[in-house]
């Protein structure tokens, strides 16, 4: 999956979104036939230095060519052909693993992404042309694929063979598993042998070491593991804001006789209203009734309808918050809601369709489809600068993927926070989709909650409280924190003071 190490930016420069994009690891390694864990003393001073050191020299702009990128696949691509031997056996002294299987379970399928890698590289970098809207013509713009930088790759120990993020153009730390001590020692030598130094790297070790790593600041962090480490990774990363990748433990297949209660389990939920309604919203959720394109279609086309009927309503009231013009209110914020909403109703059909991907020789004759699925009960909580827009879009995109909602509107803006809760009463299914108004203590009420998602629109003061909360019961976030706003600026301005002032 090329999806986890990269930033993707519309350089029309509205906002510069912060999304994802990794390609899962692929290992590199040579084994001595007596492992020994690193000897030197790896402390948080260490951490420091060597983050430094990657980061210094990504911002080289090392990192970000298709010949850097190219070079260190194919090195990949060529250890694992030069050195299959010594990885098997490294799999075996670690986890007994037959040498058929660890081939066709790790080598195989590695080398099979690094060539997939290989092959698509110039397309996943190649800027993606994106419509514009009628408020910004003739302006054009692109999607342009951008490495977040330093990335924090820490690994498991039952396939511990994978590929970083090099594919997005990051440098890389990975921190392989203790518990695999061979595969982990062959890591580094490899590394070392076939790939850059000055920008990929391997940190040996148990916890402390992890511990040292995890208290520096990355743009990324990459996980693999149990839930309860899980959650002390996601809990440092919420200190630095660090967007956070959690791959805990597989999904597995279950065989459900007719007998079986297939109700969920009650959640132990206290008293509070906040607990109530999510437990409510769970269990409209699990009847399947968010799922289906007929209910998903008419909320949407609910919200379309009720952009038209209460425009007037609407810009009154986000006057009356922001003093925003009538005609200012329409362009910025209701017609770009229409817009989203139109076009999610126009591409729902297609974004609920099945994917078809090949599938490995290996697993031949089976067939693999990418099935999309709702995440479950969500919160959207939401800005005072744009209260509309930033309200009511990600509510769009949550029912379009059939999930259950709760929107908190900023008490800052609270003539538009007080429609938007009657007009979702009106338009909207109230028994899946609520509007929760107040301020801090109501938000740290739904914070306690377990959801499925949390998306944030704020400053980072709050960003770094939500994705602490979130962190609790491992809830994946999405922090939108401000954007990249474009300036003009004269040549006779004094860059120093223009400086200070936005920053």
């Amino acid at each position: 999956m090329y999806t986890c190490f990269l930033k993707r930016i519309i350089s029309i420069g509205l906002e510069a979104e912060a999304s994802n994009y990794i390609i899962s690891s692929t290992c590199y390694a040579t084994l001595s036939a007596v492992v020994k864990p690193q000897e030197s003393a790896f402390d948080g001073k260490e951490a420091a230095l060597l983050v430094d050191e990657l980061r210094t020299n990504f911002n080289t702009g090392r990192t970000r060519s298709y010949e850097w990128r190219i070079s260190q696949l194919q090195n990949i691509a060529k250890m694992i052909d030069e050195k299959e031997k010594c990885i098997t056996e490294a799999l075996h002294q670690d986890l007994s693993k037959p040498e058929l299987e660890a081939f066709l379970a790790e080598l195989s399928n590695t080398k099979s992404s690094c060539m997939l890698a290989i092959k698509e590289l110039k397309n996943w970098m190649a800027p993606e042309t994106v419509k514009t809207s009628v408020t910004t013509f003739p302006s054009s713009a692109q999607i342009v694929s951008e490495p977040l930088g330093v990335v924090l790759i820490i690994s498991a120990w039952n396939f511990p063979f994978f590929i970083g993020a090099i594919s997005a153009g990051n440098a890389v730390v990975l921190k392989p598993s203790e518990i695999a001590p061979a595969t982990s020692s062959l890591l580094a030598k490899l590394f070392s042998e076939y790939l850059d130094e000055t920008t990929i790297r391997v940190v040996q070790g148990g916890v402390p070491e992890t511990t040292a790593l995890l208290d520096q600041k990355w743009d990324k962090i990459f996980f693999t593991g149990g839930a309860r480490v899980g959650r002390i990774v996601m809990a440092a990363a919420a200190k630095n804001l660090t967007p956070v990748v959690l791959e805990l433990g597989g999904k597995c297949p279950a065989l459900v006789d007719s007998d079986v209660n297939l109700q969920p389990q009650e959640s132990a939920f206290d008293g509070k209203e906040a607990a109530l309604l999510v437990d409510e919203l769970r269990t409209n959720f699990n009847t399947g009734r968010t799922r289906s394109y007929e209910w998903r279609i008419s909320q949407l086309q609910n919200i379309a309808k009720m952009i038209d009927e209460k425009e007037k309503c609407i810009t009154e009231a986000l006057h009356q918050d922001l003093s925003k013009p009538e005609l200012e209110a329409f362009l910025a914020e209701l017609s770009n809601t229409k817009s989203s909403c139109m076009l999610a109703i126009k591409e729902l059909k297609n974004w609920m369709a099945p994917e078809t991907v090949k599938t490995s020789v290996t697993t031949f004759p089976s067939s693999a489809q990418i099935v999309s699925e709702p995440l479950g009960v969500v919160l959207v909580i939401s800005a005072w600068n744009f209260p509309f827009l930033l309200s009511v879009e990600p509510v769009i995109g949550a029912i379009s993927a059939g999930n259950a909602v709760v929107l908190k509107p900023s008490e800052i803006a609270p003539a538009t926070s007080s429609l938007l809760a009657k007009l979702f009463s009106e338009y909207l299914d109230e028994t899946t989709i609520r509007v929760v108004q107040g301020g801090v203590p109501e938000t740290t009420a739904l914070l306690d909650q377990k959801w499925d998602k949390i998306f944030f629109t704020g400053g980072a003061r709050v960003g770094r409280i939500v994705m602490a909360a979130a962190a609790k019961n491992l809830t994946p976030v999405v922090l939108e924190l401000g954007g990249k706003c474009p300036a003009l600026v004269d040549s006779d301005v004094n860059l120093q003071v223009k400086i200070n002032f936005y920053f």
